[in-house]
C-alpha cells in the first residue's frame, strides 16, 4: 500500500516510522523536531516542505525533489540504495549499511559529520561530495569515486576505498581553509613507470589529489588494503635485505614515480600482507595539476642516514620542527660539535657531546640568543661534525628560521 500525504503539517518530535512507500505532496510539510528520528521503510518522495532538526532514516530510495538543506540522514538496510535531488545540503551524513549508496544529485555538502560504519557510496567524476566536517573513519565503509574536503585546521581524511577494500587518505599540517579534491581509481598499468629505486607499483589502487583553489602542501598518511605485495606492475628486483611497503608520487618532470619519503606502519611483513598504513614525513605539494599517489614496494637500504634541515620555526606547530639539530638514524652517535652564527658571524648557539651513546633529540638550537631573546626571522649559518661507530659526517651550510 502506498502512503500519499497532499496537505497535512506534520510534526514529530518522538521517534516516528513509515514502512511501506512513502509521498510527501506538495501542499504538505514535514517538520521532525530536534532529538526526533523519522524511519522511511520503503521508497520515499518528500515534494512538501520537510524540516528535518532531528534525524531522518532510510531504508531504501529516497528523493528529496525540491527539498535542499534537509538535516541529519541515517542510510542503512541491506539493499543497494538511491540518493536523488537538486544540491543538497547535510549536517551528519552517516551511512551503515550492506551494499551500495548511489548518489544522484551534482552537489551533496556535509556540514557536520559523515560517517562511514558500513557500505559503499558511488559517485561520478561530474558529481561534487564536499566534506566541511570532519569524517568518522574506522570501519568499513567508504566513498568509490570522487570528494572535495575543507577544513579550517587539524586534519581532513577522505574514506575512500575501491574493489571492496579500503583505502583512506588523510591530509594534516595544511593552511586553513584549504580545498583538496581526492578521486579513487584503478590505473592503468602502462602508466606505472617506477624510477631505478622502486621494486614495483600496486595497479590496484591511485589516489589522484588536487588543490583546485590555491596550491597547497600537506603531510599525507594512506590507509591501504588490497593490495597485492608480492606481484607489482613493471620495476626490476633490487637485492636489499628487507623490503617495505611506501606511498610513490608521479613526477611530470620525468614521468616516473618516486618515493614519498616517510615510514610504513601498522602492517605485517610487506612480501605477506595486504594491508597497512604509510605517513609521510615530509610535505607533498598539491596544485591544480593531478598529483598521483600509489602504493609501492622499495628496498630498505640498512646503512646509517644523515640529515639537517633547511629550515625550522622555534614557535611552529610541529614539535619536530621547533629546534635545529642533525638526525642520524642507523648507528651510535660516539660525539657531536655544532655551532650556529648569525649573518654578522657572531656565534649564537654551541653545543658539544662525546660518549659511548649521544643522544642527539636532547640537543638544538631553539632559536634564542645568547641574551636570552628571539632571534629575529632570517638565515643562519652551521658547521656539524658528528663521528659514528661507523662513519663520520662535517657538514656546514645554511638554515633558515621561520616565525
Amino acid at each position: 500500500m502506498k502512503s500519499f500525504i497532499t496537505s497535512l503539517i506534520f510534526v514529530l518530535c518522538a521517534t516516528f516510522g513509515k514502512s511501506q512507500t512513502f509521498t510527501l505532496g506538495g501542499d504538505a510539510g514535514l517538520f521532525v523536531g530536534s532529538g526526533a528520528s523519522f524511519y522511511f521503510g520503503g521508497n520515499t518522495t518528500l515534494n512538501g516542505n520537510l524540516n528535518n532538526q532531528g534525524q531522518v532514516t532510510s531504508f531504501s530510495h529516497i528523493n528529496f525533489v525540491s527539498n535542499t538543506d534537509v538535516g541529519s540522514i541515517k542510510f542503512t538496510g541491506t539493499a543497494d540504495q538511491e540518493l536523488v535531488g537538486e544540491d543538497l545540503i547535510f549536517f551528519d551524513f552517516t551511512v551503515d549499511k550492506d551494499g551500495q549508496l548511489r548518489l544522484n544529485p551534482r552537489k551533496i555538502t556535509i556540514n557536520g559529520a559523515l560517517s562511514m560504519a558500513r557500505g559503499v557510496i558511488k559517485t561520478d567524476a561530474d558529481q561534487q561530495v564536499i566534506i566541511k566536517g570532519n569524517t568518522t573513519a574506522g570501519g568499513t565503509g567508504y566513498i568509490e569515486g570522487r570528494a572535495f574536503g575543507v577544513l579550517s585546521d587539524g586534519q581532513l581524511t577522505f574514506p575512500t576505498g575501491i574493489n571492496g577494500f579500503t583505502n583512506y587518505i588523510t591530509f594534516s599540517g595544511f593552511d586553513p581553509d584549504i580545498t583538496f579534491e581526492v578521486q579513487i581509481l584503478q590505473p592503468d598499468p602502462a602508466t606505472l613507470n617506477p624510477d631505478e629505486d622502486i621494486v614495483g607499483i600496486a595497479d590496484q589502487v591511485e589516489w589522484q589529489v588536487v588543490s583546485p583553489e590555491v596550491s597547497a602542501s600537506a603531510f599525507v598518511s594512506v590507509d591501504f588494503s588490497g593490495i597485492d605485495l608480492e606481484n607489482f606492475q613493471n620495476g626490476e628486483p633490487i637485492r636489499s635485505e628487507k623490503y617495505e611497503a611506501a606511498l610513490v608520487m608521479y613526477t611530470a618532470d620525468d614521468t616516473l614515480y618516486h618515493s614519498v619519503p616517510g615510514v610504513f606502519v601498522d602492517g605485517s611483513d610487506p612480501q605477506s600482507s595486504s594491508f597497512g598504513r604509510f605517513e609521510s614525513t615530509e610535505r607533498i605539494p598539491i596544485s591544480s595539476e593531478v598529483t598521483r599517489l600509489n602504493i609501492a614496494l622499495i628496498p630498505v637500504i640498512i646503512r646509517p642516514h644523515f640529515f639537517v634541515p633547511n629550515s625550522f620555526a622555534p614557535n611552529g606547530e610541529l614539535d619536530e620542527n621547533r629546534l635545529f639539530r642533525p638526525f642520524y638514524s642507523g648507528d651510535k652517535v660516539t660525539s657531536i660539535y655544532m655551532r650556529v652564527f648569525d649573518s654578522f658571524n657572531k656565534e649564537v648557539y654551541l653545543f658539544s657531546q662525546a660518549g659511548d651513546d649521544v643522544d642527539l633529540s636532547l640537543m638544538g638550537w631553539d632559536g634564542t640568543m645568547p641574551s636570552g631573546v628571539g632571534a629575529p626571522n632570517g638565515v643562519y649559518y652551521y658547521t656539524i661534525q658528528l663521528q659514528g661507530e661507523t662513519e663520520n659526517h662535517n657538514q656546514s651550510g645554511a638554515v633558515l628560521l621561520v616565525k
